[in-house]
């Protein structure tokens, strides 16, 4: 699939994938949310949580283009090498919290997220020139790999971790 070339087309396709993966929530307990070892150590909760820290990562990118921020006014950047490092943290920093704060956190971030999109214009979300910080990629990729991509990955890894808990149980 192409990704979205328009701020309308970014919108639906970060408002689809959370749906999807909120309506995948929606039939489990609390008590599923809090199983370990749904993607290594995590539970369902630690996988929200996650997201939910690399929704805030992305807003401030886009509150920072909002803003014609410079360079040295963004945080550090992760790179690939340093992504687990940085997710682990993440997880400790989360893993104690209950359940129901990783819940709003999750979904105030998404709303807040949303609205950062919508104070952009198509320029600077797909203009790969536009933010010079951004090394030649459009703004709208930090977007779609800390919602909608990432959702899906996410959505992914729980859903083969139901899969196998029911063929599980099913044996037991």
């Amino acid at each position: 699939m192409a990704g979205p070339t328009t701020k309308a087309e970014l919108l639906a396709a970060i408002s689809s994938g959370y749906d999807a993966f909120e309506k995948m929530l929606s039939p489990l307990t609390q008590e599923q949310l809090l199983i370990p070892e749904v993607n290594g150590p995590w539970s369902i909760k630690d996988n929200i949580a996650h997201l939910a820290v690399w929704h805030q990562r992305a807003l401030i990118f886009l509150q920072a283009a909002k803003r014609k921020s410079t360079l040295d006014q963004l945080p550090e950047a992760i790179d690939d090498a340093g992504i687990d490092q940085a997710n682990e943290l993440f997880y400790q920093e989360n893993k104690d919290r209950p359940l129901n704060e990783i819940l709003q956190k999750f979904r105030t971030s998404y709303i807040e997220l949303v609205g950062a999109v919508q104070a952009l214009s198509d320029e600077e979300l797909f203009d790969a020139g536009y933010f010079t910080w951004m090394k030649g990629d459009a703004l709208w990729h930090i977007v779609g790999g800390n919602t909608f991509e990432h959702y899906q990955e996410h959505s992914e890894i729980i859903e083969s971790w139901l899969a196998s808990s029911r063929s599980i149980g099913k044996r037991n």
